[in-house]
C-alpha cells in the first residue's frame, strides 16, 4: 500500500499547485532520480545511443528524458483539471480529417501510438475533441494503484480495457465503428514480431496488426508531444497502407507488411523527439538473454 499512498500524495500536491510550480518540483525530483538510479540512467542512455550514435548527446538527452517523465506524471495526476476548454486552448490537433475519414469507412479506427510525449493526455485530448476511445492498460502489481490509475484515465473519458479481456472487447469496439488506442513500440509479452528497429533487432507488439487483420480497421499513427512553451500537439499521420480485405492475405504476410510500416512510423516519431521517448528499460533484444517479459507495471 506504500506506493499507493505515495501516488495519492503526489496527486494531491500536483493538483493543488499551479502547473508551473508542479512542473518545477517534478523536474527537481526527476533530476534526483536521474543521479541516484544508475540502472535506469544506463538503460535510457543505451537506448538513445542506438538512435543518435553519439555518447555525449545521449547523456545530455537522457537527463531530459527523466525530466519529461516527471512532467508526464504531473499531467497524469492532474487529469481532472484538463477540461475541454483547457484542451482546446493548449492542444493542437493536426490532420483531424484523417480520423474523421477513417470513421466514415465504418470499420473503426486503431490509433497506433508509443511511449512518446504524453500518450495518456493524448487519449484525454481526443475525447475532449469529440473522439472517445478505448485503451488497453497493463495492470499494476498493486490493486489499489491499478484502480487509482484507471480512475484517472476514465475520468478523462477513456474506456480502460484490462489486458486479459482486450481482444474480445477491442474487436467489438472496432466492429461498432469505435476507436481503440494501442502502444506500438514496447512489447511486454515477449511474443511480439521480431523486427529491425533503428537497425537493431527487437520485438514489437503484434496487437495493432492482429486487430487490423481481424477487422479491416483504419490504422493511424498518432503521437501527442509537448512544445517548448508548455502547449501540446497531436500529430496524426496518413493511415497505414493496408488491403481493403486483409483476410485475403496470409496472416503472416500481412503481419510482416504491417510491421514494416509500424517500425517506420515509430522511428520517425522517435527521431523527431528523442527526449520525449519515455522508455526506462533496455529496448533492444539481448542476444544472450532474449527478450524481457513484463506482465505488470
Amino acid at each position: 500500500m506504500l506506493k499507493y499512498y505515495l501516488y495519492k500524495i503526489a496527486q494531491t500536491i500536483a493538483s493543488a499547485l499551479p502547473i508551473s510550480v508542479a512542473y518545477c518540483i517534478a523536474v527537481f525530483l526527476s533530476d534526483i532520480k536521474y543521479f541516484v538510479s544508475p540502472r535506469d540512467r544506463k538503460a535510457v542512455h543505451d537506448n538513445l545511443f542506438v538512435i543518435l550514435n553519439d555518447h555525449e548527446k545521449a547523456h545530455q538527452i537522457a537527463r531530459e528524458v527523466f525530466q519529461n517523465f516527471g512532467k508526464y506524471l504531473t499531467e497524469f495526476f492532474r487529469m481532472e483539471k484538463f477540461t475541454e476548454a483547457f484542451v482546446k486552448q493548449n492542444v493542437v490537433l493536426e490532420n483531424r480529417e484523417l480520423l474523421e475519414e477513417g470513421l466514415k469507412k465504418g470499420r473503426g479506427v486503431i490509433i497506433m501510438t508509443a511511449h512518446i510525449g504524453n500518450w495518456e493526455l493524448g487519449g484525454l485530448a481526443l475525447s475532449r475533441f469529440g473522439f472517445p476511445l478505448t485503451a488497453i492498460a497493463l495492470p499494476h502489481r498493486e490493486r489499489s494503484v491499478n484502480e487509482l490509475f484507471n480512475h484517472q484515465r476514465e475520468s478523462a473519458g477513456v474506456t480502460v480495457v484490462p489486458v486479459h479481456s482486450a481482444i474480445r472487447r477491442c474487436i467489438r469496439t472496432l466492429k461498432q465503428n469505435g476507436i481503440i488506442a494501442l502502444l506500438a513500440d514496447r512489447d511486454f509479452s515477449a511474443t511480439g514480431i521480431p523486427m529491425d528497429f533503428f537497425n537493431r533487432r527487437t520485438m514489437i507488439p503484434r496487437g495493432p496488426a492482429m486487430f487490423a487483420y481481424r477487422t479491416g480497421a483504419t490504422v493511424l499513427p498518432m503521437f501527442l508531444t509537448r512544445n517548448p512553451d508548455g502547449t501540446f500537439r497531436i500529430s496524426i499521420s496518413e493511415p497505414l497502407d493496408l488491403p481493403d480485405d486483409p483476410q485475403k492475405m496470409d496472416e503472416r504476410e500481412f503481419n510482416h507488411h504491417f510491421a514494416k510500416q509500424q517500425v517506420t512510423a515509430l522511428e520517425k516519431a522517435i527521431k523527431r523527439n528523442p527526449s520525449q521517448w519515455l522508455v526506462f528499460r533496455k529496448f533492444w533484444i539481448d542476444e544472450e538473454c532474449g527478450p524481457e517479459r513484463i506482465t505488470s507495471t
